[in-house]
Formats: structure tokens, sequence, C-alpha cells
């Protein structure tokens, strides 16, 4: 698994694949990608030179970020190697940004969704409803240093 710079360029060429799951098809467009190109704290996994994954953290204000990832399908041939990968960088980025929280928004009828954000060290913290354009309902999960 080979790390490198996020470009938005990488959220375009994985939305037009298949993705792991078409629920990870952002239902938002893909412009918001557009400002994270720039971000240390985004990167893209390459496997054998083929793009798998891109993920980071924006940070919202000082301290707080909020995470996300985008994935291929081609994600379960390297899920074990993808997971550990994202949580190494993500605590780097915790730990270099100081973030006391890390947040992510996940999709309510995407329920496998809560095992990803286990790993991650995440707790639920409660449902937002009608986030999206479509009005999509998404879980709230964030990982608070020190658990305060």
């Amino acid at each position: 698994m080979k790390l490198i710079q996020f470009d938005a360029g990488h959220a375009i060429e994985l939305v037009s694949q298949e993705l792991n799951d078409d629920r990870n098809r952002p239902s938002f467009g893909l412009k918001a990608y557009e400002h994270l190109t720039n971000s240390d704290m985004c990167k893209s996994g390459l496997v054998n030179g083929h793009l798998i994954f891109s993920a980071g953290i924006v940070e919202l204000w000082p301290g707080v970020g909020e995470a996300w990832l985008l994935a291929s399908a081609q994600i379960e041939k390297h899920k074990v190697a993808v997971a550990r990968s994202v949580k190494t960088h993500f605590a780097q980025i915790a730990d270099a940004y100081d973030l006391h929280r890390v947040q992510a928004h996940m999709k309510s009828d995407w329920p496998e969704l809560s095992r990803w954000a286990a790993f991650l060290n995440m707790q639920h913290e409660g449902t937002i409803r009608q986030m999206t354009p479509l009005k999509e309902d998404y879980e709230l999960y964030a990982w608070v240093k020190n658990g305060n």
C-alpha cells in the first residue's frame, strides 16, 4: 500500500468506477472534494499503481476535524491494509494538528459503518436528520482525545 497526496481528480476517478458500495457515492456532489486538494491531511492509497481509496480529515476549526473516506470496489481485496493505513494516518493527523475531536458523518442506511467507526475508536453521538440535498439521514460518530 502506497499513500500519496490526495488530488480532487482521485475522487472523480473513484466515483466514475465501481465503489465499494453505491451508498458511498456522494449525494452532495464532487465539488466538496475540491477544497481538500492542497491539504496534507488527505491521502490516497494505491496498490500496484491502482487507486483503491482516498481519505482524510478536514479541519473545521482549531482542534476539530471531519473525517471522510471514498473507496473503490477493490478495497475488499485490501480491507485490512486499508483499515490499518487509515487508522494510522488519522492518528498521525490528530497528533500533528493537535486535534482534540475528529468526527465523521456516516449514512444511516449503511449500518455496517458502525463497525468501521468502532475500529477508529469513534463513539456514536446521534442522528443528523435530512443532512443532504436528497434529505438523507446520517449518523454522527466522533473520536475525542483522551475520551473526555
